[in-house]
């Protein structure tokens, strides 16, 4: 339904949205489980990490109104807040787990990579 939410300049074609869901939302899901796993064996490294990569599909949920608000119905507008407040839960959680246990959420050498 990527072609009923107004358009968003930096990002114009609807199709770029559907292959970012194709490919984003089994890999992060995965990510998810396998987070979830360690996390219930107690083998709590890689965890708050895995979380918030996870999270990033209900966090990012507040990209369907970078172009304005939607027209959609009340129920849609809902699930896009939930998926928001679960994600932005999700990644509260992670950094109490990488608190508690004195874990990164990403190793030096990440942040080296990425700036």
């Amino acid at each position: 339904m990527a072609d009923d939410y107004p358009p968003v300049p930096f990002f114009p074609n609807s199709l770029a949205y559907q292959i970012g869901i194709v490919i984003f939302y089994p890999l992060l899901t995965g990510l998810g489980i396998w987070g979830f796993l360690r996390y219930r064996s107690g083998r709590y490294r890689y965890v708050p990490g895995a979380l918030v990569g996870y999270s990033m599909l209900g966090f990012s949920s507040i990209g369907h109104f970078l172009g304005g608000v939607p027209d959609i119905p009340p129920f849609f507008m809902a699930t896009i807040s939930t998926d928001f407040a679960g994600g932005l839960g999700l990644i509260v959680f992670a950094a109490l787990i990488a608190n508690r246990h004195g874990l990164p959420i990403a190793t030096e050498r990440d942040a080296a990579a990425i700036g």
